[in-house]
């Protein structure tokens, strides 16, 4: 009886222990097409809150896309996976491209913006603002002309330039994004490749994962047919 009773209790266990395990996963979605179909709009949402990102205004929208977008693609992939294992991999494989394309997004929307519609003019640094948060950032304040009361502006810079240096500086009248060094401006002409590449990535990686999530869910369910319907 004290047997019984001890394997009785080890049973319970194992059954309480399962179950805890399993209210812990994410929820199975009750329309798991239509949450399969927000996959790459999730996706392109944070993408697009990095191409809003330089334009003059647009802060506090482009932050909630990057936000939204990056929540909702992790909750849906997460969501359409049934094996623990799997949201693993796809969370590390993921984790790189939904950071690197809006940020890279933001790069090149500003090189783009400043390459149709920016003015070259030179300038000279007066001076020079340090920033120490959770990186050292610097400011770099220009003046356009010789004169003392000649117009100037703040250009993001960095640590190898000087007071007094003379640059080229990218302008955009209307003010659509902040001015930019020229240099910078060719430079981060490359970041919409380097956009476009991690989107894709983005995009394939998570497609993967919900198919991948997908096939595994319908063998489970053809399995655990098999067993009710056996001898």
């Amino acid at each position: 009886m004290a047997m019984a009773a001890g394997v009785g209790g080890v049973m319970t266990g194992v059954k309480r222990s399962g179950r805890e395990q399993r209210e812990s996963d994410p929820e199975y979605p009750r329309r798991p097409v239509l949450t399969a179909l927000s996959v790459p709009v999730a996706a392109l949402l944070s993408f697009v809150g990095g191409v809003l990102g330089p334009l003059s205004g647009m802060v506090v929208p482009a932050v909630a896309l990057m936000m939204g977008g990056a929540i909702w693609l992790a909750w849906a992939v997460l969501s359409l996976c049934p094996s623990r294992v799997l949201r693993v991999v796809a969370m590390v494989l993921m984790i790189a491209p939904m950071f690197a394309a809006p940020l890279c997004a933001m790069d090149a929307s500003r090189a783009l913006v400043l390459q149709a519609r920016g003015v070259s003019r030179p300038a000279v640094i007066t001076r020079i603002t340090v920033h120490h948060v959770k990186s050292t950032t610097y400011d770099c304040t220009v003046r356009y002309g010789s004169s003392a009361k000649a117009a100037t502006d703040a250009v993001g810079c960095g640590d190898d330039d000087r007071v007094g240096d003379h640059v080229k500086v990218v302008r955009d009248p209307g003010e659509l994004v902040a001015p930019e060094f020229d240099g910078r401006v060719r430079a981060s002409r490359a970041e919409v490749g380097l956009a476009a590449g991690w989107e894709a990535a983005l995009l394939t990686v998570s497609a993967s994962a919900v198919a991948v999530g997908a096939v595994v869910r319908l063998v489970s369910r053809s399995r655990a047919a098999t067993r009710t319907t056996g001898p």
